[in-house]
């Protein structure tokens, strides 16, 4: 059987009826969501996530914006980021005439490196823009220190660590503010939509201020989004990805690498618009909102069976490696806890393990989110490091340990 690097986190039945149910009745699906359903989803989020002060956004970088504006910043503001990441963030950053500044990540926890971090600091910006990747957990505490120091806001992209903790706090708790993208693949999964939170209360009242004046859903987005995760389901499902997707991209691959690259790449595209689009200000619609409460209730399960998985390969790995497959203090309760959205690896050549893997039928590679440092010019080592030299393991329940073995022997020989 051949397997995906990642599936979607919420049944083919889910989709194909909220897909007709979109296609029915697509103007309530989308209408924006009543007060009382929001307040519903806030409160969701309160009681099992830990989170405080919640909006609701169609987007995180809705969110980023949001947030960006209502700190009422300088015009031409130093704006602190950690470069792998989605585009639009960098858009939104010029959009509002503020200057991007990039501090390179640590291989560890492919965070933020506290000595460059510092450094980047000392001019002391207004605001720090921390997206932690994969479910690693670093050790926020000392960069909020940092942060402190300077006197700069820390705001946490949790998009890709929900559920994480370090000495059991959650996650999006440290900064002034954080967010969360419910998009594709991800453990929270509600046909996109986010939320912010906040421990600061005056941000909180601006980012419902400025929620208020954002407009109705467009139905066709909406249905579209949905839709396209239907797709995306049934295409990484075990017996659909077997016989009919994989064929179809080991036959591409063939014909046309860089098609095939291009089927497989980011599917958020780079781009630089002087005026960003009008659905980052479409409200969020009900059926995102009703979504991202079933997905709430589910969460805390997913990601033990999913910590369960990394806990057994990490066994397999080790063997074959020689050397652990974790990061340090993953067992450790009283310090660290992983989530693993994404477990990768260090490979000496990323194109040739890719190709041996997929001969094998294993679909994988390296992260499809941007190095946006390198693409304004600005080389940072670690962070071309993990876009060049690290591959995803997948690790869903399609993969055996026969497959694992197989997986990390190749690992091993690259």
């Amino acid at each position: 059987m051949a397997v995906s690097r990642g599936t979607v986190q919420h049944s083919i039945r889910e989709d194909l009826w909220n897909t007709l149910v979109s296609q029915i009745a697509p103007r309530s699906t989308a209408k924006r969501a009543s007060v009382k359903q929001k307040e519903a989803v806030c409160q969701k989020i309160e009681n099992k996530l830990g989170f405080k002060n919640i909006t609701l956004f169609p987007y995180a970088r809705s969110a980023f914006h949001a947030i960006l504006t209502s700190l009422n910043l300088p015009p031409n503001s130093e704006i602190v980021l950690t470069p792998i990441t989605i585009g639009p963030m960098l858009e939104v950053i010029k959009s509002l005439g503020h200057k991007p500044v990039f501090v390179d990540i640590e291989l560890e926890t492919f965070c933020a490196d506290p000595l460059d971090l510092e450094n980047k600091l000392k001019t002391k910006p207004p605001c720090f823009l921390l997206t932690y990747l994969f479910g690693y957990v670093p050790d926020i505490e000392k960069i909020k220190v940092i942060c402190e120091k300077y006197g700069t806001v820390l705001i946490e992209d949790i998009s890709h660590n929900i559920c994480a903790k370090f000495n059991g706090k959650p996650l999006g708790t440290f900064g002034t503010a954080a967010i969360y993208s419910a998009s594709l693949l991800k453990y929270l999964d509600a046909y996109n939509g986010a939320f912010a939170s906040t421990n600061n209360i005056n941000l909180y009242h601006a980012l419902n201020k400025q929620v208020s004046k954002y407009t109705e859903p467009n139905s066709k987005r909406i249905k579209s989004i949905i839709k396209t995760t239907l797709i995306w389901n049934i295409s990484l499902s075990r017996i659909p990805f077997t016989l009919i997707v994989y064929p179809l991209l080991f036959l591409i691959k063939k014909v046309n690498r860089e098609k095939f690259e291009s089927i497989l790449g980011a599917k958020i595209k780079f781009k630089l618009n002087e005026k960003l689009p009008h659905y980052y200000f479409e409200d969020i619609s009900r059926i995102q909102c009703s979504m991202m409460v079933q997905q709430i209730v589910r969460l805390n399960q997913k990601i033990k069976l999913r910590t369960e998985r990394v806990s057994k390969l990490s066994l397999i790995g080790e063997k074959i490696l020689g050397k652990p497959l974790l990061p340090n203090n993953t067992q450790s309760k009283n310090c660290k806890k992983h989530t693993f959205w994404q477990l990768v690896q260090p490979v000496k050549n990323l194109k040739e393990t890719r190709d041996k893997l997929f001969a094998q039928g294993i679909e994988t590679g390296s992260t499809n989110l941007f190095d946006l440092a390198s693409l304004s010019g600005i080389e940072l080592i670690h962070c071309q490091k993990l876009k060049n030299e690290y591959v995803f393991i997948p690790i869903h329940e399609n993969l055996s340990r026969k497959m694992h073995q197989v997986l990390f022997n190749c690992i091993r020989d690259y």
